[in-house]
């Protein structure tokens, strides 16, 4: 993580040269990560709250919390998952490396800015500002990925990055409707691989 959030070059330079297979990204990185989302989300409905348009600031019982707790850990790998899909899916269009493990990598280690400011969502004045930076950096981190990983062509790696950050609004967009017909605990982002 801390390679990732601050020398990302060097970080997808070392990635590159390793071989670690897609469950041990999942296992040894996506999980813990989303499961401290999941406590913050699990924290932000039931201790701090949520803002209601027609009322103050409610908590969700403990149900709804468990509930919104383990709805943002599922979307949270889900998304990973799904977001890996649209990389490799993708490959032929953009002359990149067709390579499933490659693209798992980038779109978990791409998520670490978003996985950290995620810890932010209990503290509503500055989970916001924290929100907008990480996907900023989100969307730079996942640029460099799939120049140094996937070897996508210089003149082709803006057009890749910017298709995959508008699959996966489209992708957030789905997720947040088929959470809130589970139960409306969409107000926590359940979906981490772009916020």
């Amino acid at each position: 993580m801390k390679g990732m959030l601050f020398s990302p070059r060097a970080e997808w330079e070392l990635i590159a040269r390793e071989s670690t297979p897609a469950t041990q990204i999942y296992t040894r990185f996506v999980i813990p990560l989303a499961a401290l989302g999941a406590v913050a989300g699990l924290v932000e409905a039931s201790i701090v709250g949520t803002a209601n348009p027609f009322s103050s600031v409610t908590g969700a019982p403990a149900f709804g919390a468990l509930a919104t707790g383990a709805l943002a850990f599922v979307c949270g790998l889900l998304g990973i998952f799904l977001v890996a899909l649209i990389i490799y899916a993708l490959v032929p269009f953009f002359g990149a490396l067709r390579n499933r493990r490659l693209a798992t990598a980038i779109s978990a280690y791409a998520s670490t800015p978003v996985w950290v400011a995620l810890l932010f969502i209990p503290f509503p004045t500055v989970w916001p500002v924290l929100q907008v930076l990480a996907v900023s950096y989100h969307t730079y981190l996942l640029y460099l990925g799939l120049r140094v990983l996937m070897r996508v062509p210089a003149d082709r790696v803006l057009g890749y990055a910017a298709t995959i950050v508008l699959c996966t609004i489209l992708l957030e967009i789905g997720l947040a409707i088929a959470t809130s017909a589970l139960g409306g605990a969409t107000h926590v982002n359940l979906y981490p691989a772009f916020v």
